[in-house]
């Protein structure tokens, strides 16, 4: 990042430098109090349950949880601090935003695999097919990601005396990026929405209750999020790369707390369930007459 090579509207500029703080403090706070809603049932239902017998649940949620956190916490700090250097808004706007984003979606879209996954049996054709479809999507949007960003500039000096993370140069079908993204939400969510109707027609009768919370917290999730991944790919489609990333920051925390309560919901019903079985096998046992031989 270097001086600005030609005159902008900084009255604008500074206007959407604000709105992007605004909205990078913002998104923090969401996170924040939603850990600390939620901070009793992580004890309860993740690291007090025996979390070593799924390892790949727990990692999956302790990077879910504290990702955006560690993320958030470096994007405040580069954003906000009026002193920021070159290289770290460098590294802030080309790498970090970039790497920390493309996490996020491998994560939570991790956790959504692994329910479509489960509504379906653990099907191998379905279990490999979306996790190809997954994979594929995921590199096509980097390199689409790469392609268009190796041609922006930016700024970490806006005006004499205003420091602050700026890129100035116009963003050129960055749209695409969420093209790849947004088939794959597609799929799961025809996947996700064939088993529901299933479910409310009677076509296939549930007997997991584990199955039904899936089912629905899944939905829920695939719905808020492709709304959200829609009003992203319009906000990318705008030229000006303070508009487009309006979203990011809010974006990432919202995929961090649906994954994080679609996770606790299902190691709730999880343990109700082996409660049960367990008080079911201990009243079988109550009933049974022992007599001497």
């Amino acid at each position: 990042m270097t001086s600005i090579p030609y005159a902008i509207d900084f009255p604008k500029a500074v206007r959407e430098i604000r709105w992007l703080n605004d909205l990078q403090v913002a998104a923090m706070a969401l996170i924040l109090y939603d850990y600390s809603l939620t901070f009793d049932e992580e004890l309860r239902f993740i690291w007090s349950n025996d979390w070593r017998a799924k390892p790949l649940i727990s990692i999956l949620f302790g990077l879910n949880r504290y990702l955006p956190i560690i993320a958030q916490c470096f994007n405040i700090y580069s954003h906000l601090n009026p002193n920021v250097s070159y290289d770290v808004s460098k590294f802030a706007i080309a790498y970090w935003l970039v790497g920390t984003s493309l996490g996020q979606l491998l994560v939570t879209d991790s956790i959504v695999w692994l329910c479509v996954c489960a509504l379906y049996g653990n099907a191998k054709k379905v279990r490999y097919s979306l996790l190809a479809l997954f994979l594929t999507s995921l590199g096509c949007a980097l390199i689409i990601l790469g392609l268009v960003g190796s041609h922006t500039k930016g700024t970490n000096n806006l005006a004499p005396g205003f420091k602050a993370c700026y890129v100035y140069t116009p963003l050129k079908n960055l749209w695409t990026f969420w093209i790849p993204i947004l088939i794959y939400e597609t799929t799961t969510l025809i996947l996700v929405s064939r088993k529901y109707y299933e479910y409310v027609t009677d076509v296939v009768h549930w007997n997991s209750p584990l199955l039904e919370v899936i089912l629905k917290n899944t939905l829920l999730y695939l719905i808020i999020v492709f709304a959200i991944y829609i009003a992203s790919s319009v906000l990318y489609s705008i030229p000006d790369p303070s508009i487009s990333s309006l979203l990011d920051s809010m974006t990432i925390a919202m995929l961090s707390i649906l994954g994080n309560r679609m996770l606790f919901n299902l190691r709730e019903e999880g343990m109700r369930e082996l409660s049960e079985a367990s008080e079911s096998e201990g009243t079988q046992l109550e009933t049974l007459n022992f007599t001497s031989p």
